[in-house]
């Protein structure tokens, strides 16, 4: 039904995106949801991991977060925690790292083109900084289970959402 939905109008390329989108979300989803008893333990120190492997798999995050036009955080994460076997903690505040950075990046675009609307941007920073130290105390207080269970479900939402918009245009 999506199929032919799809391929009825080569004009849907945008849809086609959101399906990807959607796609991606779900399967992060579900690995996030069903799979989180099958993260690696925690650590003190250094993080031990198959280097090579994390390459291809940021460069496959990489090219689908691009291809769909989104941040590819979502989809990350689950392949740092069970394809790489990073712990959970690590796993969440390396991928706030890379956010950081490739936002930073993506900033530098927008700037030059003069498309940040800097007044909204402030009202959202104001907001942002308080909710980000509460989450951080609260995520210490919280088994890894737990944090990948909650990152699951919004991660899930976000997927009904994007489900939704490609079944309603």
């Amino acid at each position: 039904m999506l199929a032919n939905r799809l391929s009825a109008d080569p004009s849907n390329r945008v849809l086609v995106l959101e399906a990807v989108f959607a796609a991606l979300a779900s399967l992060a989803a579900v690995m996030m949801l069903t799979l989180r008893s099958r993260t690696a333990g925690e650590v003190d120190g250094g993080v031990a991991f198959n280097r090579p492997a994390a390459i291809a798999a940021a460069a496959a995050v990489g090219f689908s977060a691009g291809l769909v036009g989104a941040g590819g955080a979502f989809f990350l994460v689950p392949v740092m925690l069970y394809g790489l076997r990073v712990p959970v903690r690590v796993t969440v505040a390396t991928s706030l790292a890379v956010v950081a950075v490739a936002g930073a990046a993506g900033l530098a675009g927008k700037v030059a083109a003069n498309q940040v609307d800097w007044f909204l941007a402030g009202l959202l920073v104001l907001g942002a900084l308080p909710g980000a130290r509460l989450g951080s105390a609260v995520s210490r207080r919280v088994s890894t289970g737990g944090l990948v269970g909650v990152l699951g479900v919004v991660v899930a939402l976000v997927a009904v959402r994007m489900w939704l918009e490609v079944f309603r245009a």
